[in-house]
């Protein structure tokens, strides 16, 4: 069996040096090879029998945030109650004292209010470009992900803190059967093999559906005890189960502050390449430049018995290296005190 990683993103080049070094074969975004008898894996909208990734029917559903809301809806998962443009704009009679929301725009970052005073400036500073006026009806908002392959969600799945930091997540708790055990059904209408992802708000007592997203992460595939044998697994729904690690898993991003084509990035090397997922990396000579648009240059992972030992590993490995116009990393906080309130709720 051979690998295909088609990736219009760029951060998935390492999954290629992490199937080489298992011994199967794979190439990175060569148009040219031969797709007979191979595993595709990829970010761009295409389909096919062992294809992985997001197919044009669920590519309709997620970008398009109306369907994505009415899919949640029909599957039962409730929806905070929103508020959507009319005539331009959305009324500023919608937002009510005493309460929280998330403005979500098309052109800047969501916004989620203090005070009324706040709420009524920033929808009036969004105006045209805002998409949606949201209730913020809970308390803690997590992700919860898993596979899919083709006909049920695999074990283990996941619940995920601020977008960093995942743990595994038992397919009998009541996090998971009231959202991603939910979706299922739509998956498979959907013709769907890949990661999944669905962003919820909790109380102790309520669940709310936020939204659906299909990303492949960098520290999923850290997780990952072979990530070929698994991915064959979701490919061909061999089994029910993937081979996981379970640690807590973390990847964290890697920004620079000035973009500039060819900056160098020292230090790396073999050693710590298997942790480093960068995106638009090229080889020159004795050093790595990065050539992209983005301040984004890619994540650094790491697995541990606890998010201290996650945090200590990535700086360690960000250590090892000097990327101009770098600043320091940012990590999640609350990790271990987000967990326990979702034990003592019984979500977990």
């Amino acid at each position: 069996m051979k690998y295909i990683i088609y990736d219009n993103i760029g951060y998935l080049k390492g999954l290629q040096g992490r199937i080489e070094e298992e011994g199967f074969a794979a190439s990175y975004n060569n148009r040219d090879v031969d797709t007979s008898n191979t595993i595709v894996i990829s970010t761009e909208v295409r389909n096919g029998a062992s294809y992985i990734g997001i197919t044009d029917m669920l590519n309709r559903i997620i970008s398009n945030r109306m369907h994505m809301y009415a899919v949640l809806k029909v599957m039962g998962i409730t929806v905070p109650r929103f508020y959507t443009p009319k005539g331009g704009s959305i009324d500023v009679k919608n937002i009510k004292k005493g309460k929280t929301y998330i403005l979500e725009s098309s052109s800047f970052p969501p916004y989620i209010n203090k005070e009324t005073e706040d709420a009524l400036y920033m929808l009036k500073l969004y105006c045209k470009t805002t998409t949606i006026l949201r209730e913020v009806p809970y308390e803690v908002s997590l992700d919860v992900e898993g596979w899919f392959n083709g006909i049920q969600l695999v074990s283990p799945s996941y619940i995920t803190f601020d977008s960093m930091i995942m743990h595994p997540l038992s397919r009998t708790s009541r996090l998971f059967k009231q959202s991603l055990g939910k979706l299922e059904e739509m998956l498979k209408k959907a013709d769907y093999k890949g990661p999944l992802t669905v962003q919820v708000g909790l109380t102790k007592d309520k669940l709310y559906g936020l939204y659906i997203d299909v990303s492949m992460k960098p520290m999923a595939f850290e997780a990952m005890k072979g990530v070929a044998k698994n991915l064959n697994v979701v490919s061909s729904a061999s089994k029910n189960s993937i081979n996981m690690y379970n640690l807590w898993t973390m990847q964290a991003p890697v920004f620079i502050t000035t973009v500039v084509k060819g900056l160098p990035i020292f230090g790396y090397n073999e050693k710590n390449a298997k942790h480093l997922w960068l995106t638009h990396v090229e080889k020159d000579g004795n050093i790595h430049r990065y050539n992209g648009s983005s301040c984004l240059v890619g994540y650094i992972t790491a697995r541990g018995e606890t998010p201290r030992e996650c945090i200590r590993r990535i700086k360690r490995t960000k250590e090892q290296l000097y990327i101009p116009f770098s600043p320091n990393l940012i990590f999640p906080q609350m990790i271990l005190e987000r967990w326990k309130r979702l034990e003592e709720w019984g979500w977990v």
